[in-house]
């Protein structure tokens, strides 16, 4: 159990690191709109 858990964990990290790698070249691209968190806040605001 203890391999397939490690398994699965290390599967995982390597899927963030791609996500994180193409969001980071996304964002200066412009193919992707990235926000500060006080625009992020301001859409909460009532």
């Amino acid at each position: 159990m203890a391999d397939v858990m490690v398994g699965y964990a290390n599967g995982y990290a390597d899927q963030v690191e791609r996500d994180f790698d193409q969001f980071v070249a996304a964002c200066p691209s412009g193919s992707l709109e990235a926000r500060t968190d006080a625009d992020m806040a301001a859409d909460f605001r009532v």
